[in-house]
């Protein structure tokens, strides 16, 4: 799940116009948690970081559920509703922070045909 967290953290940068969707958020944090690991996101002032130690107060939510399902929804190759739907994720906030972070993860995925094979 790192690598996933890594490269959706890597791929936002590249997609700043997404940010514009947190950018008057209050701070967030986000745990996903798996079976076998967890990882924590930090939505504040329109960016986005993975949690190191603090001690500031955020909302914060938890998105669990099988790796393989967390890993589709980092790499916007599912939406978050739809792992919801299915079962394979449980998430419980607003609506409207879910159809945030679904538009989140969803805008910023890689376009496979937009790849290069060298």
């Amino acid at each position: 799940m790192i690598d996933s967290i890594h490269s959706f953290l890597q791929k936002i940068k590249e997609h700043k116009h997404v940010l514009q969707l947190i950018k008057e958020t209050d701070p967030i944090m986000i745990c996903f948690i798996s079976s076998q690991e967890n990882v924590s996101l930090v939505l504040k002032n329109g960016e986005v970081s993975m949690l190191h130690d603090t001690e500031e107060v955020f909302n914060k939510y938890q998105i669990y559920g099988e790796l393989a399902a967390i890993e589709q929804l980092l790499t916007g190759k599912e939406r978050l509703r739809v792992l919801i739907q299915k079962g394979r994720l449980k998430f419980s906030a607003p609506f409207r922070l879910v159809l945030m972070l679904e538009s989140l993860f969803y805008l910023t995925k890689v376009d496979e045909k937009r790849i290069k094979i060298i």
